[in-house]
């Protein structure tokens, strides 16, 4: 990101427009929230809305993002978790109930 924003100092220094500049850095990250941010800023911009304004405003709908983000992972986690625990209790009943199984079956036949 130094390095892109660096990129953009460069583009600004040689003349180019900060819209301009600010356009092809979306270009080149090509990333949702880059893109997000970056198109408040052109649009602050062209309607004269402070800066710390957007970023405060940004910053919140990133964060919200972020939040569902998580609650979706936490909701998958549990269905990722239900095969596994179904195979540990199986193996631990095979393992508590398997001897007497056993001594049920040999009893029956050596009868």
């Amino acid at each position: 990101m130094g390095h892109e924003f660096g990129r953009v100092l460069a583009e600004l220094s040689m003349g180019k427009s900060r819209t301009a500049s600010l356009e092809s850095l979306r270009d080149r990250l090509n990333d949702d929230e880059i893109t997000s941010i970056i198109g408040s800023i052109i649009q602050g911009e062209n309607l004269g809305t402070p800066l710390a304004l957007l970023f405060r405003t940004q910053a919140d709908v990133l964060r919200m993002k972020r939040s569902q983000r998580a609650e979706t992972m936490a909701g998958e986690a549990g269905v990722k978790m239900l095969l596994p625990a179904v195979l540990v209790m199986a193996a631990t009943v095979i393992i508590i109930l398997g001897p007497f199984l056993l001594s049920f079956i040999y009893t029956d036949l050596m009868s």
